[in-house]
């Protein structure tokens, strides 16, 4: 990784992390307001420019920061730790919006209905890999003739179905 490239994950990461000691979470909407003032270490990761990008598609640029920065948080026995941000899909908030927030994983399990919340993205998620990949089997079936490939392809679905009916029972 360049040099350039490690100084700006770096500023992520901190801001990441000033963000959630700040606010116990991470929300795209939080982050392009602390990113707003000119002096945020984050604000040139922005298109400012009303006329090349609006609102929304700043939130989109928030959660591309949030899914690549590391938080360095105090965990609770006051022990420093340096995680990535787990989402957690929110069906309503207080204010009415839909937006999600993002915090550690060892945070949210702490938390019965955030696992809760968390674990039905995670089956959200497999359910939609599963999908994937029973379209590529339908296509190898009909036109694949390598018995190594659908062998393969086999064995992955097998490998989520077990995972999906791991899983299940915990949320």
């Amino acid at each position: 990784m360049h040099t350039d490239e490690t100084g700006r994950k770096e500023k992520i990461n901190a801001e990441m992390s000033r963000i959630y000691g700040k606010f116990g979470m991470v929300k795209p909407s939080i982050v392009v307001k602390e990113a707003t003032s000119k002096r945020s270490p984050i604000h040139d990761e922005f298109e400012w420019d009303n006329d090349k990008a609006g609102h929304k598609y700043r939130l989109i640029q928030a959660r591309t920061l949030i899914r690549v920065a590391r938080v360095t948080f105090l965990d609770d026995n006051g022990e420093e730790q340096k995680q990535q941000l787990f989402h957690i899909r929110r069906i309503q908030q207080q204010d009415d919006s839909m937006e999600g927030e993002y915090k550690p994983a060892s945070v949210i399990v702490k938390n019965v209905d955030e696992f809760t919340l968390a674990m039905n993205e995670v089956l959200v998620k497999l359910g939609a890999l599963q999908h994937a990949v029973d379209v590529l089997q339908a296509a190898a079936n009909s036109t694949e003739k390598d018995d190594g490939i659908l062998g393969r392809i086999a064995v992955a679905l097998q490998a989520m179905e077990t995972a999906n009916n791991a899983l299940r029972p915990l949320h």
